[in-house]
């Protein structure tokens, strides 16, 4: 009933920081040089993209839960998504 209220009001930003931080936020690891997602295990502190291999250069993407799933749904159909980042900007 709140995320209706707020979309009803136009509210955009708070919509997403209510569905997004506040409730299913994750965060998934694109590799810079080929667009594909990457293997990751903190714990272990490994990195790994099976495109590029050692030359990997692994960035960490604020998403959503409902995202990550329907890019797992999606490569369990043989289609790859990739993703096109923006150079890192200090």
């Amino acid at each position: 009933m709140e995320k209706d209220v707020l979309i009803a009001q136009g509210s955009s930003r708070t919509t997403d920081e209510k569905m997004g931080a506040h409730s299913d936020g994750t965060d998934i690891y694109i590799c810079h040089n080929c667009g594909h997602r990457a293997i990751v295990n903190e714990s272990l502190c490994k990195y790994k993209c099976f495109i590029c291999g050692p030359r990997a250069n692994i960035a960490r993407v604020s998403s959503t839960w409902v995202a990550n799933l329907l890019f797992n749904e999606m490569s369990s159909m043989c289609v790859e998504p990739t993703f096109e980042l923006e150079p890192f900007s200090y």
